[in-house]
């Protein structure tokens, strides 16, 4: 935020729209984040200076006091680090960690994993006891051969589960690894400590950068909002309300609170599809997309709308008011809305023989309506996948064949064991003129209530390395609002061609 004012980027009055959400314990009080992590405080202070009795100041004196509350054997230091649990090609896994009194997220009460970066960076506000607190690190077992390691996982289940794999016991368990943005981080830091804030004097001796200090002088405001956690007093068993904008009438009043759920199986592909709107493909175990079942939110999810000139209309009961029902077979499900704006239906199935999952749409009225088809292909296993989802995604390439009109996604293998990944998108009907883009990048496609703007968008057909992938397809309006999508999951692009190819041919017939 800082350079982007400072360089002019966005106009100075924005410093005032930042959230100045605050919080209090044992007398201190400080701004509140989101992870509570020792990064989100401290990080930015490897090149920002720290003006005393200054709102800033007061914020990162609160944040490191909290961190040195949370103690596990004299040690401290909480922020994002890998942690001892591996992920399928035995990698640590990477998360989040913070404290809970300075986070809005929660956690489970039971886990805590140090990292000696998070130290580090607290040697700006306390120097002596941070450098007090890496020798206890040292003391514990933590030190190697490029220095300390990465973290050390104090959660009793992954310590006590650790046997004699690590350093367990009541020096938890050691995360021998060693990150370079984090090591990088360290090694600011001490410079800064050692050499008189050499780092931060070369940042700010840019004229831009140096013009805008007086917003790191801002003083506490008195009318900021103090963040009050009634989190612990909620009551598992309570029946949450819906929210407004998401009441529905359905065949089922609790469609949202306990929705119908059906699973269809065919070969090594499957369906998940609930009465609340979400839907899961699935081919073994490479789901589609990561389709959180999440009761009030689409995001992620696979979508797909009708939209004229006037308004996109959807059949789940999460996207606007409405009359809606979800039908199940044996071999597929739909979803349906039935109100005096819109009526129609999008039905879910696998075709038998082409291991192809087809998705239909059909509206009541004859009137011409173009289909949305949205969704983020994932290309993954979903424990890989879990354990660094950003990651995970820098790997997908799309690619389009004019002549067949299908797009393309491929999956870069990480290491040799890894196997390949295709997926194949295209429309049955070829006649059907559509535009397509594969990058979340130019816009918020997250799911079904973010698309309200996109039906008047030019989609680009972008197709090579997806940093943030993404498959929406737009058809030209056609009759009846009438379409189908084919997606195919395989081990090749041959195969994955083979597949649509089979099922369109199948389909005619």
């Amino acid at each position: 935020g800082y350079y982007a004012l400072a360089s002019g980027i966005v106009p100075k009055k924005h410093w005032k729209s930042l959230g100045r959400t605050l919080t209090t314990d044992g007398g201190y009080i400080g701004m509140i984040s989101w992870s509570g992590t020792a990064f989100e405080y401290l990080m930015p202070h490897l090149f920002l200076p720290i003006y005393r009795n200054s709102f800033v100041f007061e914020s990162l004196s609160f944040a490191v006091s909290e961190q040195k509350r949370t103690r596990y054997n004299r040690m401290w230091g909480i922020s994002e680090s890998a942690f001892y649990s591996f992920d399928s090609d035995m990698n640590y896994q990477y998360k989040a960690h913070g404290v809970q009194k300075i986070a809005l997220k929660r956690y489970n009460g039971d886990e805590a994993v140090l990292s000696p970066y998070s130290t580090f960076l607290s040697l700006c506000i306390c120097n002596n006891s941070a450098i007090s607190n890496l020798k206890r690190f040292e003391e514990a077992g933590m030190y190697g051969k490029h220095g300390l390691y990465e973290a050390l996982d104090m959660t009793p289940a992954r310590a006590k589960g650790a046997g004699k794999a690590g350093a367990a016991g009541e020096s938890g368990v050691c995360v021998r690894s060693y990150m370079a943005h984090h090591i990088g981080m360290s090694i600011i830091a001490c410079a800064n400590a050692c050499e008189n804030n050499i780092f931060v004097k070369r940042f700010m001796s840019d004229k831009k950068m140096g013009a805008a200090y007086e917003l790191l002088q801002e003083k506490i405001p008195t009318d900021a909002h103090m963040f009050e956690d009634e989190r612990n007093a909620i009551n598992a068993d309570i029946k949450l309300p819906i929210p407004k904008r998401h009441r529905t009438v359905t065949e089922n009043e609790n469609a949202l609170q306990m929705p119908a759920v059906t699973c269809i199986t065919r070969n090594s592909l499957s369906i998940i599809c609930s009465g609340s709107g979400h839907v899961q493909f699935r081919k073994g175990e490479f789901p589609l997309c990561d389709t959180a079942f999440d009761r009030y939110s689409l995001k992620h999810s696979f979508t797909a709308q009708f939209f004229d000139m006037e308004e996109i209309f959807g059949c789940a009961p999460l996207y606007r008011e409405g009359v809606y029902s979800f039908e199940k077979g044996g071999f597929y499900a739909s979803h349906i809305s039935s109100s005096k704006a819109f009526t129609g239906r999008v039905k879910y199935s696998i075709h038998p023989k082409a291991d192809t999952f087809i998705i239909e749409t059909k509206a009541e009225s004859k009137r011409f309506y173009g289909l949305l088809f949205c969704f983020e292909p994932l290309m993954a296993d979903m424990k890989s996948y879990s354990a660094h989802p950003s990651f995970s995604k820098l790997f997908i390439e799309a690619d389009y064949d004019p002549k067949e009109k299908i797009i393309y996604f491929s999956r870069r293998p990480r290491a040799e064991e890894e196997r390949e990944l295709y997926l194949a998108a295209a429309l049955q009907d070829t006649s059907v003129n559509f535009e397509f883009t594969t990058r979340k990048d130019g816009f918020n496609a997250g799911g079904m209530e973010s698309l309200t703007g996109i039906a008047t968008v030019r989609l680009q057909n972008e197709t090579g390395p997806c940093v943030n992938p993404v498959c929406i397809i737009k058809t030209e309006a056609v009759p009846g609002g009438r379409a189908t999508l084919l997606v195919s999951l395989a081990q090749s692009r041959r195969e994955a061609r083979g597949n649509i190819i089979k099922a369109r041919k199948q389909q005619k017939e």
